[in-house]
């Protein structure tokens, strides 16, 4: 049993043989389930399946690792297949810890779109251990902890997922995830009962550190486990910053850093701000924010410029004559009946980095996309931003 009364249930065998409402594909970013698993769905579900792959890469484009894209299940026994983009080892194998937070993101990322789409129950695949490669040691931890924190942090809201099917047909994953589970719940016990007196304390140390990125940061009972410690720290393509609270630098060198305060208080080169297709700065949170400190101009330059505006493009705006202090201001008409919200969100801020960086500029500041007109989960939208901010860094 799970955090939240759902049920884990492990399954060494094929994963059509399942009744669950939703089968998860370990697909590619291109959706060409060529090999593998993918292979082995898309033959079973007809042709139907390819097509509708096909249709969606067309139109949203590849899929980012980390995320996931949707389509029908063609003859396959489930009501919807999640094509889940797991990184390639071969990819991160100098960047251990980046590619465990990806491996780790995608599975919270399929668990929340089931619970999103009101589905009962769920079938996972080994994402990343087949052709992909990810030592299964590494896998089957990252399994576990994405899973554990997943229904701990949504244990108190009315959910729809309750069966998790952990399922495949390679025995050496299985067999290391049925003991790794084991050693999670007994680490869990022991550590309840030890600290049961501590944990009102080490909570309000934490309370702090909670301001950050909640990327790689787990609860007092998952360090039992020494999770931090599963391979390489030293090979971090994402880590701390030693001499700055919540700065993040990437393996390339550059730095993402979370602050909390005002968008329009900011001081970097640019400021971006969402607001409806009317593309009035009143509108909207940081919208609003950012008109009291911009003078007439400001909203004259963006009317004349809105007509131009297509779904999902970027308005950039001057600021000279505005007490802003960032040179430029990237207008984002959101749209609120966006359905698949985190990849909306995951798209605009990779899209703001390409535009800013080919304008020469050298920092960005971007407010919680999604969390108001979009109505986006806080969660969801923090691992889509930092999402497209490693992806464009590695690029």
């Amino acid at each position: 049993r799970l955090p939240g009364n759902r049920f884990l249930f492990v399954h060494e065998e094929n994963i059509l043989n399942l009744n669950v409402d939703v089968i998860v594909n370990a697909a590619n970013e291109d959706l060409k389930h060529l090999g593998g698993l993918a292979k082995v769905l898309s033959d079973a579900g007809g042709t139907v399946i390819q097509q509708e792959s096909d249709s969606y890469v067309r139109k949203h484009g590849k899929v980012p690792t980390g995320e996931l894209a949707i389509t029908g299940p063609g003859h396959l026994p489930c009501k919807k297949v999640f094509h889940a983009v797991g990184p390639e080892w071969g990819d991160y194998r100098r960047n251990t810890r980046l590619g465990i937070m990806l491996l780790e993101m995608v599975i919270k990322n399929v668990l929340e779109k089931a619970d999103e789409e009101g589905f009962k129950s769920i079938a996972i695949p080994a994402i990343s251990a087949g052709i992909f490669a990810f030592p299964l040691d590494i896998c089957t931890e990252t399994f576990c902890r994405a899973i554990f924190d997943y229904c701990k942090s949504t244990q108190d809201l009315d959910i729809a997922l309750t069966d998790i099917h952990i399922v495949d047909v390679n025995h050496e994953f299985i067999s290391k995830f049925r003991k790794t589970i084991e050693l999670t719940m007994n680490c869990r016990d022991r550590s309840e009962e030890q600290s049961s007196n501590t944990h009102e304390m080490q909570d309000e140390e934490d309370e702090g550190q909670n301001q950050e990125w909640n990327f790689g940061h787990h609860s007092t009972e998952d360090k039992v486990t020494d999770w931090e410690n599963c391979k390489a720290k030293d090979e971090s393509s994402l880590k701390m910053d030693d001499t700055e609270n919540n700065m993040f630098i990437t393996h390339e060198g550059r730095h993402i850093k979370v602050v909390i305060g005002n968008i329009e208080d900011q001081r970097t080169d640019i400021i971006v701000k969402s607001t409806s297709v009317a593309m009035k700065l009143d509108n909207g949170g940081a919208a609003s924010a950012a008109r009291h400190k911009a003078r007439p101009s400001l909203q004259d330059e963006l009317d004349r410029k809105k007509n131009h505006l297509g779904h999902g493009s970027i308005i950039s705006t001057d600021t000279a004559q505005s007490h802003l202090f960032c040179k430029k201001v990237y207008h984002i008409a959101v749209q609120p009946d966006e359905k698949n919200k985190s990849q909306y969100v995951h798209t605009i801020v990779l899209d703001c980095l390409k535009k800013a960086h080919k304008a020469k500029e050298t920092s960005i500041s971007f407010p919680a996309l999604g969390t108001g007109i979009l109505n986006c989960p806080p969660q969801q939208v923090a691992r889509a931003m930092l999402s497209a901010a490693i992806q464009f860094s590695n690029q």
